[in-house]
């Protein structure tokens, strides 16, 4: 009987000793080497992706079919070189609304060119009416008639002071050195100010 309690009591001592084990963790493995100061270098290798920084959009005025491109990617282009060839596009059908459309464009443009020509027949007749007028005050002004202070500017647009309505950009916009220049001169010339 104290054989089999014996027994008993060292296996369960083993079967404690087994899970003892068994949860113990496993030693890691390491390298072991000396510290020293150097250069450090790695070499990565993987594809890698090439991306177009500056990107050119090529357009044409009219409407076609584009061939095939002799370019090839990567290829260098220089001025003059042809990129493409343009062939007609076959014309669409011309149906009633579209006509009445192309019709009523026409219109409009027609009624834009006619009231630029009234405006700048305005504008010239502004101007010879303001050099008539500085004539006549100059004259009066040299015979004594009138003080030379009452009329100190000319301004080429007339009564308008200056301003002219819907004029998209003036055929000469004198720069600041230029409108010094003309200012002694008693002469205040019309300029360009977008958004004015």
């Amino acid at each position: 009987m104290m054989k089999r309690k014996f027994a008993w009591v060292l296996m369960g001592f083993l079967v404690l000793l087994l899970g003892v084990w068994a949860f113990i963790p496993a030693p890691k493995t390491i390298e072991v080497g000396a510290v020293s100061q150097g250069r450090f270098e790695r070499a990565v290798q993987e594809d890698g992706k090439t991306r177009v920084r500056d990107r050119y959009l090529i357009s044409a005025p009219i409407m076609g079919r584009m061939g095939r491109t002799p370019l090839n990617q990567g290829d260098v282009v220089s001025t003059g070189d042809t990129l493409a060839t343009l062939w007609p596009a076959t014309p669409a059908l011309l149906d009633e609304r579209t006509r009445a459309e192309q019709v009523a464009h026409i219109g409009a443009m027609q009624a834009a060119w006619e009231k630029a020509q009234a405006n700048t027949e305005r504008a010239s007749a502004a101007l010879e009416q303001a050099n008539a007028q500085r004539g006549r005050s100059e004259v009066l002004t040299k015979n004594g008639f009138l003080s030379p202070n009452q009329y100190p500017w000319f301004s080429p647009a007339g009564a308008s002071r200056g301003a002219l309505n819907n004029a998209v950009k003036l055929a000469y916009n004198p720069s600041q050195a230029q409108r010094d220049t003309l200012y002694p001169k008693r002469i205040n010339p019309i300029i360009f100010s977008p958004g004015a």
